[in-house]
């Protein structure tokens, strides 16, 4: 597997006001335009940003300003995990 593409236009996209402030994985899955299934790799294989704990919540929470840091570093956070699944 290898790490997510953004597209360079994705920072000209998303304006800080657009996100939620808490994203649901179908606000990132959107976000990042990939199939249900390759965002549920990409989130098993660790290539996603990181989650909040939302105790009340049964789905994983992902804060605005991790996505964003997350896009801003090119969309992956652990390339060398990837490398290793290949």
């Amino acid at each position: 597997m290898t790490a997510v593409a953004v597209s360079p236009a994705v920072d000209a996209m998303v304006a800080l006001h657009e996100l939620p402030l808490v994203c649901t994985d179908a606000d990132l899955q959107q976000l990042l335009q990939v199939s249900r299934s390759t965002f549920f790799e990409l989130k098993r294989a660790g290539l996603l940003p990181t989650r909040l704990r939302v105790t009340s919540a049964r789905q994983a929470r992902y804060s605005r300003v991790a996505v964003l840091g997350w896009l801003q570093a090119g969309g992956a956070v652990r390339r060398s995990h990837a490398r290793a699944r290949v």
